[in-house]
């Protein structure tokens, strides 16, 4: 389906906000009524809406990583009085979801490798994800003793 492809300052501006706030592009142009590919070729075109969508974009994903936060740092939700696993069991993925899109999206700062020590074995690397999961299941087990 093709999409309208005029370039408008309330457009640009709406999409560099929203991109801010951690929304894709996919999302927002299917929203918006916008084709992705135009996206791509203003950028390429404009070298200042370039770097406001750069901008943009790492600013969007420390609003996931917040994102990240408040769901691990959420209650959990309790049923006849006891903590419900299954919603556990939801965050732990809503959590690792959002935590391997910013791995991906900013891999220098959100990035899955963990800082190399002196040529460290392989048996010696910490997946980080793993580690956040060991850190997550922790601070919810905490919680529960604390109950």
């Amino acid at each position: 389906m093709a999409y309208p492809s005029k370039k408008t300052d309330k457009l640009v501006a709406e999409v560099l906000e929203r991109l801010s706030l951690g929304e894709t592009l996919t999302s927002i142009s299917r929203d918006l009524k916008f084709s992705t590919m135009t996206w791509s070729r203003w950028l390429d075109e404009d070298e200042l809406l370039a770097h406001a969508h750069t901008q943009a974009r790492v600013a969007g994903a420390d609003a996931v990583a917040d994102d990240v936060l408040a769901i691990v740092d959420t209650e959990p939700e309790r049923h006849e009085g006891r903590i419900d696993s299954g919603s556990i069991s939801w965050a732990r993925n809503r959590a690792e979801y959002r935590l391997r899109m910013l791995g991906f999206w900013q891999p220098s700062k959100y990035g899955t490798k963990p800082p190399e020590k002196n040529k460290p074995d392989e048996e010696d690397k910490i997946d980080e994800i793993d580690f956040m999961l060991r850190v997550t299941e922790r601070l919810l087990s905490s919680k529960r003793d604390a109950e």
